[in-house]
């Protein structure tokens, strides 16, 4: 749905040059929205598994970025190992579709393809670093072995990283500003270029202006403090972070090789593999912390009776009331017809085996609301219950 409401917003121009909305529309709106402008420019962007299969048609000849998203779960080595073989298979998949029809029409551009991968970073130092280094070195041996780039900018991982919300404690939660800055280090050592820091009270709630601060504050020391911007890759050449390095690759690789022995990535995921590595990959570590063998402190040791009181975030009502607000406005003045039009044809969509980026994407182009696009899926495919 995300690209959708991307696509549309950049069609209808629902962004100015400022950055700011030019229809009154009670979207949340994401913040991809915000660079909807490099979409028009000739960068849009690639997501996900089946997107891929469509952006060349949604927004010809113009795809040249790959942006995929690690899913944010307790992390073991096997689900660091399949992290760095998702990101592989997602260049592959990008790269032979949608990069591949660009290339086609734009052979000026052969040997080019940018990527831009988002990370999640756990705890355990030195093995998160292995895990952006093993991503690289596949990266560019995959670029250059099976897509025969010639340019040396496409053998550049870029990639953005986000500290991990799971690992967040709601007991004493002041601890986490401390995970955090240990996983900010990772994802600089290991070569990020891009950084977000979570709040340390997240766990509990929305951040609050101290805690946002505390995140932002948390990079500019590592920036301007740290050092740690002298060098590229400074942990090159360590034993200990290239083994890592070395048994991460290896088992991503090998990752590839089942995933490609079940007839690719697709195939996988309908035969729930994906889904599969994540639950044991999440029963393990939780099964790990109830018996004390991974230690989470003040969760499973060193707690403490009382946690101090916090300063929480709370909404202002008067802001739930507004989008309401505003929300009745749109539906008063939108055409309500061409609405519904386009809802039906979404409807019908998801009972059949068309494509739903472009119904929907026509659904949101007319103003209907996410709420109102996701009931017409909700009522189709129900909604997801774990098993």
């Amino acid at each position: 749905m995300r690209l959708s409401i991307i696509v549309a917003a950049a069609e209808n121009n629902v962004i100015g040059d400022s950055c700011a909305p030019k229809h009154n529309i009670p979207w949340d709106i994401p913040a991809d929205l915000r660079h909807f402008r490099e979409i028009t420019k000739g960068k849009p962007i690639v997501m996900g598994r089946k997107t891929m299969e469509t952006i060349g048609r949604l927004l010809p000849g113009r795809t040249n970025i790959v942006i995929t998203r690690e899913d944010r779960v307790p992390f073991d080595g096997a689900m660091r190992a399949g992290s760095v073989a998702a990101l592989a298979k997602t260049a592959e998949r990008a790269c032979s579709q949608a990069w591949g029809r660009y290339v086609y029409e734009h052979p000026e551009l052969y040997g080019m393809v940018d990527g831009l991968r988002f990370f999640n970073a756990h705890n355990d130092l030195f093995q998160e670093v292995a895990k952006y280094r093993a991503a690289r070195r596949m990266w560019a041996e995959i670029m250059r072995d099976r897509f025969g780039a010639t340019d040396e900018r496409s053998l550049k991982l870029r990639f953005h990283t986000q500290t991990a919300g799971s690992s967040l404690t709601a007991q004493q939660a002041e601890n986490n500003i401390v995970r955090t800055a240990v996983q900010a280090l990772s994802a600089v050592l290991g070569g990020t270029q891009s950084l977000h820091t979570n709040a340390f009270d997240e766990a509990l709630a929305l951040p609050t202006e101290r805690s946002a601060r505390i995140a932002l504050r948390t990079q500019q020391i590592l920036a301007s403090e740290g050092g740690l911007t002298g060098t590229a890759d400074p942990l090159a050449g360590s034993y200990y972070v290239e083994s890592l390095t070395d048994a991460v690759e290896e088992e991503a690789w090998e990752y590839i090789r089942r995933i490609d022995d079940m007839g690719g990535s697709v195939k996988a995921i309908e035969e729930r593999f994906m889904q599969r590595e994540i639950e044991e990959a999440a029963f393990r570590y939780q099964r790990e912390v109830e018996k004390e063998e991974r230690v989470i402190v003040g969760v499973n040791r060193y707690s403490s009776e009382e946690d101090p009181d916090m300063d929480l975030h709370t909404a202002d009502e008067a802001i739930q009331e507004r989008q309401a607000e505003r929300l009745q406005e749109l539906r008063e003045s939108r055409d309500s017809s061409a609405v519904e039009s386009a809802l039906t044809d979404l409807q019908h969509a998801a009972e059949g085996s068309d494509n739903l980026l472009y119904p929907m994407k026509e659904a949101l182009a007319n103003l209907a609301t996410l709420g109102e696009v996701s009931d017409i899926l909700r009522k189709i495919f129900g909604e997801y219950r774990p098993s």
